[in-house]
């Protein structure tokens, strides 16, 4: 174990370690429920491997946080503790070796689907239960021997485990693009497939391989660092993503591609849709004739063995997945690692799928993004001052430290942004003045208390004079989730005043008060909370750590508001959607607007169908309303003009 004062190779390593894991075991549930929702038709077996993948990743991720908590929290200042290995790191070996162990056995089972060779894939088979073998036999060792002091015992296996996972990973790699470019077509798109493939075949083994490899080398570059650790405690969800990448994007490939995959006797590899998995490609079972290698083609069967192609009749485009049409993929999806990771997900998802909204409303986006990241790597800069550069140390634990100032005005900052947003569009839709004041009066003042807050902290630094801040910090989350109740209330009551003999128009009102929920729920809900635990024990940091979360909530509840957009103007194809003013939804051609995008009467949202819908009277004017059978057999051909003055969020 290196000495006490080198705690950055050591505590360092693993809090660091498990940080990078958080967010790839987000990424990992993300790409688990995308596979879930559009793979519902895959065979039971294919699924149970990314249950039993990610089941053991779940254990492996809550594995690494019981092993940081108990070095930092549980033993901070046992020096004693500090110099053995306990239970959760042999749990750390067997569940990553047993990840990629499973992981690397889908990638060969898919070589051997595809090239039938038995003597390649036993060989594949052997390395892959060998590198397993040296994790546990890892886990053995240091099971008998949990002194740091005696980490070179391990030093065999270690470079077992490891080297061969990314000699694995290498050769499956390489067999799987030497397979493919022996495929010869004289058709480009058949072409650019196979290239696609290869990249994805590229992308199946590198990510695994170096990660091995990098922790092999730092580790017998230092056997007493815990760095190597940190670096392998991603290892596993790395393996189980690129199961998932390969299993999600047969969609992308089959999109892209427009190219079919087809049977022929002695010279097609048979692909059945629940059976089998070739290359990150499902197909449907054009054929009943079973044979070996492969064919990609478009019109033609592509031979392997001979350079030539044999036209075929016309086979039709596969069918496609409904998932695989989705527009917006973040619109449907406690630490605040995994909450960020959430965000940056939503606004990537919200800058490539709206790219013709406002530039004002991309900058308060932007600036939320920017406050939310440079809050988190202050959270990170928090923890590891208290956790690792000052671990033992009771003298700096009793003050705090920079840190927290920086928390309280970042949060404050952008539950404020966020706020300020919903209030604009609610003065959108109503134009009240007087609600509408009394809204950002309660946001700011929330502000307010964030700023006393942190200028009190600054002043009276010691964890002792906790009392003095009692004050500012009820001001702040009170009018927190006071205006975030308030605003959720005004818009409910907003939408309900609105009256619509239409079952499709009632629904989306009713989807649109869900969304309304979901705005002030969350914030109101997460500040009232850390207000509690923070009035029953001040002294605590339980508050800090629930108040850590606040504005990656307020700003997701803003990604969430502007992405959901597209997904009701989906659920909805007779409504049509004009959100802010200038951003204009338009779902159904038959109906169209009379206010030009920026005069009075666009701004807001407006819900209607073919009923002229009133805000303050509560009624609704039918507008050559007609069955709904006969609307939807003519088509949205026609136009019907409408005016209205009301509008709906």
């Amino acid at each position: 174990m290196p000495v006490i004062g080198d705690l950055d190779k050591s505590l360092g390593g693993l809090l660091a370690g498990t940080w990078v894991n958080s967010y790839f075991f987000m990424i990992e549930l993300i790409m688990c429920y995308r596979y879930f929702a559009r793979y519902r038709n895959d065979p039971i077996w294919l699924k149970l491997v990314v249950v039993v993948t990610l089941a053991v990743d779940l254990t492996s991720t809550i594995n690494h946080y019981a092993c940081v908590y108990l070095y930092t929290i549980t033993h901070w200042g046992d020096e004693d503790y500090l110099h053995r290995q306990y239970w959760p790191i042999p749990v750390y070996l067997i569940t990553t070796g047993v990840s990629a162990w499973i992981v690397q056995h889908f990638l060969i089972y898919r070589f051997w689907m595809l090239s039938k060779n038995w003597y390649i894939s036993i060989v594949l088979v052997l390395t892959s239960i060998s590198a397993m073998a040296g994790s546990i036999a890892t886990a053995v060792i240091i099971i008998q021997h949990p002194g740091y002091e005696d980490r070179d015992t391990v030093r065999i296996p270690v470079t077992i485990w490891l080297g061969l996972s990314a000699v694995t990973d290498v050769s499956i790699t390489a067999i799987l693009i030497y397979t493919l470019q022996r495929m010869k077509t004289n058709f480009r798109k058949t072409k650019n497939l196979i290239k696609r493939l290869t990249t994805l075949a590229i992308q199946t083994g590198s990510p695994g391989s170096m990660v091995a490899t990098i922790a092999l080398i730092i580790y017998l570059n230092d056997t007493e660092s815990n760095i190597s650790v940190g670096v392998a405690f991603s290892l596993g969800r790395v393996y189980a993503l690129t199961m998932l990448h390969n299993l999600n994007s047969r969609a992308y490939v089959r999109q892209m591609g427009s190219h079919t995959v087809q049977g022929a006797e002695d010279t097609t590899m048979h692909l059945t849709v629940g059976e089998t998995f070739l290359r990150g490609l499902q197909t449907e079972n054009l054929t009943d004739t079973r044979s070996e290698g492969i064919h990609v083609h478009r019109t033609a069967v592509v031979n392997i063995d001979e350079q030539k192609s044999v036209p075929l009749e016309h086979v039709e485009s596969l069918p496609t997945d409904d998932h695989d049409r989705e527009g917006i993929a973040g619109g449907d999806v406690g630490e605040f690692g995994y909450l960020f990771m959430i965000e940056l997900i939503m606004a990537y998802t919200y800058f490539t799928h709206f790219r013709q909204d406002p530039s004002w409303l991309k900058t308060i986006v932007a600036s939320t993004l920017l406050v939310d990241t440079t809050s988190t790597i202050n959270h990170y800069a928090c923890a590891y001052m208290y956790t690792v550069l000052h671990w033992g140390d009771r003298e700096f634990l009793q003050n705090q430290s920079w840190p927290f100032p920086v928390y309280l005005v970042t949060t404050g900052a952008s539950a404020f942004i966020v706020q300020q947003f919903l209030i604009y569009r609610f003065w959108s839709l109503s134009r009240n003045w007087f609600v509408t004041p009394l809204l950002a009066l309660a946001s700011l003042s929330a502000f307010g208390g964030a700023l006393a807050t942190a200028v009190i902290v600054v002043q009276h630094s010691t964890f002792g004079e906790r009392g003095s801040v009692r004050v500012p910090v009820t001001i702040w989350l009170v009018f927190s989730a006071v205006a975030d109740v308030s605003i959720a209330g005004i818009l409910i009551y907003t939408l309900h005043r609105h009256k619509s003999p239409f079952t499709r128009t009632k629904n989306m009102i009713k989807q649109l008060t869900t969304l309304a929920i979901q705005t002030g729920a969350p914030g109101s809900v997460v500040a009232t909370i850390a207000l509690i635990v923070y009035l029953s024990d001040p002294d605590g940091n339980i508050s800090v750590g629930i108040g850590f979360t606040l504005g990656r909530i307020y700003a997701i509840t803003l990604l969430n508001n502007l992405i959901s957009r597209a997904r009701l103007r989906r659920a909805s194809a007779q409504t049509l959607v004009t959100a802010l003013g200038e951003i204009d939804i338009s779902t159904n051609p038959g109906i169209r607007h009379t206010h030009p995008a920026g005069e009075p009467g666009s701004q807001g949202i407006h819900v209607m169908r073919t009923a002229l819908v009133h805000i303050d009277s509560a009624k609704s004017t039918p507008i050559e309303r007609q069955d709904d059978s006969v609307d939807e057999a003519q088509g949205s051909g026609k136009e019907r003009s409408s005016q209205t003055d009301g509008t709906v969020v």
